[in-house]
C-alpha cells in the first residue's frame, strides 16, 4: 500500500477507488502560531465539581487565550507543523476522487457563501454521504472563516491509502473506527 499526498488544486489526480483519507493543515510562511494553536485547542470542555456539604457545581469551561511570543525561526515552526501536526479529518470512501472533490465543493460553499449551519445532527449522516462532507465543510470552514485569511484551501494536504476497486466497504468502516477512535482527529465525526 501506498500512501500519496495531494494538494487541494491536484483533485483530478486522485484515483476513483476506494480508501483511506485524512486531511492535514499545511503551514505557509505568513501564518502565525495563533492560528494553529486556534486550530488545534480543545472545543469544549465540560466540567462537574463537588463541593463541601454536597454543593455542585457544573458547566462549560471557557479557554483562556494563550499569547505566543514572535518566534526568531518561524521555518523550523513550519517544517515542525508540516511533519509532526495530526491529521484534522479521517475518512474512508468507496471513491476517493468524488468524496475528495465534494469536501472541497461543499467547503467552497460553505466559506465563500457566508452559509451558517448546513447540518445539525451528525448522529444521522450516513457514511460516505453528500451529508457528511457538508457536515466537514461547517467545522472546517468554521476554522477558514475565523483564521483571518491565514488559512484557506491551499493550507491543507490530503494523504490517501487508494485500495483495490472491490475492496469490502465493511473492512474500510472497521479501520476508520479504529483511526478515529485512536487518534480523535480534531474535526472529525462526532
Amino acid at each position: 500500500m501506498i500512501v500519496k499526498l495531494y494538494l487541494p488544486n491536484q483533485l483530478g489526480d486522485i484515483p476513483e477507488l476506494p480508501g483511506i483519507y485524512a486531511w492535514y493543515i499545511s503551514p505557509r510562511t505568513h501564518t502565525k502560531p495563533q492560528v494553529y494553536h486556534e486550530v488545534f485547542k480543545q472545543r469544549e470542555l465540560y466540567s462537574f465539581v463537588r463541593g463541601t456539604l454536597q454543593d455542585n457545581y457544573e458547566g462549560q469551561l471557557t479557554a483562556k487565550p494563550y499569547t505566543f511570543e514572535i518566534l526568531q525561526d518561524q521555518g523550523l515552526l513550519i517544517e515542525a507543523v508540516r511533519q509532526f501536526a495530526p491529521p484534522i479529518y479521517i475518512g474512508i470512501s468507496i471513491n476517493l476522487q468524488k468524496r475528495i472533490q465534494s469536501h472541497i465543493k461543499m467547503l467552497n460553499e460553505f466559506v465563500y457563501s457566508r452559509q451558517k449551519d448546513l447540518v445539525s445532527n451528525v448522529s444521522d449522516i450516513e457514511v460516505d454521504s453528500e451529508k457528511e462532507s457538508q457536515y466537514f465543510a461547517q467545522r472546517i470552514g468554521a476554522v477558514i472563516r475565523n483564521s483571518k485569511d491565514s488559512i484557506d484551501l491551499n493550507s491543507f494536504t490530503i494523504k490517501i491509502i487508494p485500495l483495490h476497486k472491490n475492496y469490502p466497504k465493511s473492512k474500510l468502516f472497521e479501520v476508520e473506527s479504529f483511526l478515529n477512535r485512536t487518534f480523535i482527529p480534531y474535526y472529525g465525526r462526532r
